[in-house]
């Protein structure tokens, strides 16, 4: 029998210490020919195998098997505690191949590894692959289970579902939080509340008799307390529009067609506000109208409470913005109350009834922007679809390999939301006018999957006029990584799919979003929300998968980026107002401040900011893989196209950003990690 000398490099996590092993690693090798090797243990004599980081090389002479198909581990555990291995990847060279062999996973007692081309499953041939497959998704089913179907009262009741982990030590080994970001949470944690008790303390000596003491709030240790220039503005309602196009929440408004019944305001409200000769009606047909209206997310929607338990209040708001031609935007008219005229305010009214005003919608604002567009939409929506995937699509499938690094940590990330900021009795609850669970509960009811799928969102909202809607930053580099991310989808889709019959007949992908679709979005109540149940041709999976790995890295930035950029300043950012809304004449400066979050208040929203804006040196940004899952060298090829288009698309946006007062830089390609990692 011929003998063939096979060399074995195999990769252990550097991520996780406790991803080295001290078991015995048994390994057997299954080529093509469906023989396969004899069960060789890997150990090398006085040297400590499989460690954190370390690549390790061993040789076994065994009978030729063809090229390599799969590779079998199996874990001979020392004690009853089974101990682990993290294994990234396995490389073989034997007679005139090397075959790359990628698993980026736990080995608990056996592991198969297929060789990483990307294979689509009605392709593939081989039964003994076949039969590979279909246990490993067995497998996962109940790896990335569900959690069981809520009722009224649970975490999960009407929101997107997801896994049933404990805490976040018990999600699924696969999904583990690397050490590293872990260690950084934790220390940015402490160094959180280590300056919220200096700053407390503070606070009894120095308690807060103007606006500007707020700017000294929450700076120290490890934190800086320099503010950014455009918040020394904060208070003129130019700086106000700009942070609505571009600043933490910038896609929460809509061009104003008409007015809701429930909206008072009149062109009496803004005349003399708009162009000459302008009507509120000319301009709300011309198009230069944008309306933000939270009121029909909170109304009816019960406020929290302080520590102290007086109650917190949010307005249930409506706003006018106004689009003038000339490149500025800027608010108009605040309605306080819906079908209440009396609660409207204009920039002519005296000074600080026009400032609590703003700082009512602001409060709305940041809440909507925090559990609405960051939370729900950059966190929730792509978690159920993140899990979907897991449970349906095998390693071996090329979408598999294409959308995972972009969902990697989106679950173990959200089960830290989970255990600390998302259950009622969470201090951010005593901190925000709104139970974030609730406002997300209740618009999660209606939402629209479509909203998703930004080029669709930008037109539906009419934010889509570069004429009309100037200077909108966001908009602009959104829809720049959008078609790039497109495009770079698209060409790995189309290295596997040839037709659209290849994704009709892909029992795995119609499986993954009718999971996604039935099982993780419609659990609640039978409503898919407009995500399809199964898709038709290469397109729509295009588009499905373009939508998922925008939201979890473009969009979740950009609700995500600027939060302490605009929020450390409490001011220009209440998370909770303290008092009920005003009317006309009784804002004073000290009805401002005895509105506004007192210090311990504010530390903890300042706190929480910090911690979630933070990044670990480590991160991953976009057109970053450093988990090597394709082989092939045509789809590696595009993954390498995709980093130079994006630096093409990040240098067109600093080279407008040094024509602007206040450069744009949160959406730049260097500062939008690959997915939703905070």
């Amino acid at each position: 029998m011929t003998k063939v000398t096979y060399k074995l490099l195999i990769k252990t996590s550097k991520l996780y210490a406790e991803g080295a092993t001290d078991s015995n690693v048994s390994v057997q090798l299954v080529g093509e020919n469906k023989s396969h090797t004899d069960w060789h243990t890997l150990d090398k004599f006085w040297r400590d195998d499989f460690e954190q980081g370390r690549t390790d090389e061993f040789t076994i002479n065994d009978k030729k098997v063809g090229r390599v198909l799969f590779v079998r581990f199996h874990l001979k555990h020392g004690s009853k505690e089974k101990d682990l291995w993290a294994c990234d990847n396995v490389i073989i060279h034997h007679d005139n191949y090397v075959d790359e062999f990628p698993l980026y996973d736990w080995v608990v007692d056996n592991s198969v590894i297929v060789r990483g081309e990307g294979l689509i499953p009605q392709k593939i041939t081989s039964e003994e692959l076949l039969k590979t497959i279909k246990e490993e998704r067995e497998n996962n089913l109940r790896r990335f289970a569900w959690i069981e179907k809520a009722k009224p009262g649970d975490p999960g009741w009407m929101m997107p579902r997801f896994p049933p982990a404990k805490d976040l030590l018990n999600v699924p080994h696969q999904l583990k939080m690397a050490d590293a970001r872990f260690e950084h949470m934790s220390e940015m944690r402490n160094v959180s509340k280590f300056n919220a008790l200096v700053e407390k303390l503070q606070g009894y000596l120095f308690p807060i008799k103007k606006l500007d003491d707020y700017k000294n709030l929450f700076s120290g240790f490890r934190i800086s307390g320099d503010l950014l220039p455009f918040i020394e503005k904060w208070e003129e309602d130019e700086e106000q529009g700009r942070q609505m196009l571009n600043g933490a929440n910038p896609f929460a408004m809509s061009r104003c067609t008409r007015l809701p019944e429930y909206c008072k305001i009149t062109n009496t409200h803004v005349e003399r506000l708009l162009n000459d000769g302008k009507t509120l009606k000319d301009e709300i047909k011309e198009g230069r109208i944008y309306i933000a209206d939270y009121s029909y997310m909170t109304k009816g929607l019960p406020r929290n409470k302080q520590y102290n338990g007086d109650p917190l209040y949010c307005a249930d708001v409506t706003a006018l913005f106004y689009s003038s031609g000339d490149g500025k935007f800027r608010p108009i008219a605040i309605q306080l109350e819906p079908d209440n005229a009396d609660s409207i305010f204009t920039p002519k009214d005296e000074r600080y009834d026009w400032m609590l005003a703003k700082m009512y919608f602001r409060c709305a604002d940041t809440i909507v922007h925090q559990w609405i567009y960051h939370f729900l939409w950059g966190h929730a929506l792509p978690e159920t679809g993140a899990v979907a995937m897991f449970r349906n699509l095998s390693r071996t499938h090329p979408i598999y390999k294409l959308v995972r690094p972009h969902l990697q940590n989106i679950v173990v990330i959200n089960q830290f939301a989970r255990d600390i900021l998302i259950f009622d009795n969470s201090t951010s609850n005593y901190t925000r006018s709104i139970n974030g669970a609730a406002l997300a509960r209740h618009v999660f009811k209606d939402f629209d999957f479509d909203n998703l799928v930004l080029p669709n969102l930008l037109k539906k909202k009419g934010l889509d006029d570069y004429n009309l809607l100037q200077n909108y930053h966001y908009r602009d580099d959104a829809t720049a990584l959008w078609s790039t991310i497109e495009k770079y989808l698209s060409k790995v889709i189309k290295i596997y799919y040839k037709a659209d019959e290849d994704v009709r007949d892909d029992e795995q992908i119609q499986s993954w979003i009718n999971d996604f679709a039935t099982e993780g979005l419609a659990w609640p109540d039978g409503n898919t929300k407009g995500c399809p149940t199964s898709l038709k041709n290469i397109d729509e999976l295009v588009q499905l998968c373009t939508t998922l790995v925008f939201s979890s890295s473009v969009q979740h930035s950009a609700t995500h980026n600027a939060i302490f950029d605009l929020y450390k300043f409490i001011p220009n950012a209440p998370g909770g107002m303290r008092l009920p809304i005003h009317k006309r004449g009784e804002a004073t400066l000290q009805r401002v401040l005895d509105s506004l979050p007192d210090i311990t208040m504010a530390t903890i929203l300042l706190g929480s900011s910090f911690v979630v804006t933070e990044l670990p040196e480590d991160e991953v940004y976009l057109g970053e893989f450093p988990m090597n899952l394709f082989t092939e060298e045509e789809p590696k090829k595009v993954l390498k196209e995709f980093a130079d288009d994006l630096k093409v698309v990040g240098d067109k946006m600093k080279e407008r950003n040094k024509k602007l007062e206040y450069p744009y830089e949160y959406l730049l390609p260097e500062k939008v990690p690959t997915g939703t990692t905070a």
